[in-house]
């Protein structure tokens, strides 16, 4: 098995570019899942924003049914959006494990 690995060794410069593609996909992987993260992180805002402002509208009784649909509409598009980026961070990481899967 080792007189095998040492016949199949590639050239300097193509082992270095295979190096250079894998930080850059890395580095690609890294973007993605902190774009990802951040927009999770920015749903969850939104929905507790939303939901508070549902809370104290239901509370002082002064709520208007526009205030209370918009809100609701919007509470709907957040959660939309935290699902994407959790797909979103799913594929990174399925990209990832292929990637180790591959290299082992």
């Amino acid at each position: 098995m080792n007189q095998l690995k040492n016949q199949v060794q590639l050239p300097p410069n193509r082992l270095e570019n295979l190096q250079v593609k894998e930080i850059q996909f890395r580095m690609g992987i890294n973007s993605i899942t902190g774009s990802a993260l951040q927009g999770i992180q920015k749903g969850f805002q939104g929905m507790r924003r939303l939901a508070s402002e549902v809370a104290g509208t239901q509370q002082t009784n002064r709520a208007k049914p526009t205030d209370l649909s918009r809100a609701m509409v919007e509470l709907k598009q957040h959660a939309n959006q935290t699902k994407a980026q959790v797909k979103t961070l799913k594929t990174a990481n399925d990209m990832l494990g292929t990637l180790f899967d591959e290299r082992v």
